[in-house]
């Protein structure tokens, strides 16, 4: 009799787990990207040759009654051509991008005597999460003088 309880106890019972996928957790799911519509069909050529030609992936496209459809297959690709668009002028829709990306703000009245470092050391002390504190400067490179640029950690 022992042998035969030894015997049922070492079978291994048969389950379909082949059958049943495996549990996706959120951090390995990836982002939805939002499309970008394309208003101007007739574009759409000259548009594909500037993003191979910047090796920036576009995804699938397709055409709709308002446009051209790009789904860029990720976060960085659709802000690529974003610029890109916004660069030439094309009209194009998108819908709100859902990568967070941090809250950037510039403080004006800062004193040209005060260092970007004490900025940062009194906002850190007040409690604010800071990734960065720079001078603040133009487009062109040019310092303005009593203006701090403050780039926030979101929550």
């Amino acid at each position: 009799m022992d042998h035969a309880t030894t015997s049922n106890n070492e079978q291994t019972p048969t389950t379909q787990s082949n059958d049943i996928p495996a549990p996706t957790s959120a951090s390995t799911k990836k982002a939805r990207v939002p499309p970008i519509i394309l208003r101007d069909k007739n574009a759409y050529s000259k548009l594909i040759r500037i993003l191979t030609f910047q090796g920036i992936q576009f995804g699938s496209t397709q055409t709709k009654p308002e446009g051209v459809a790009f789904f860029p297959p990720t976060p960085d690709d659709y802000r690529m051509i974003i610029n890109v668009l916004n660069d030439r002028k094309y009209g194009q829709h998108t819908f709100y991008s859902p990568v967070k990306r941090h809250l950037r703000t510039i403080i004006k009245g800062v004193l040209e005597s005060i260092l970007t470092n004490e900025v940062r050391s009194a906002l850190m002390k007040l409690g604010f999460n800071l990734i960065h504190v720079k001078q603040w400067k133009t487009k062109r490179g040019k310092l303005i003088a009593d203006c701090v640029q403050v780039i926030w950690l979101n929550r």
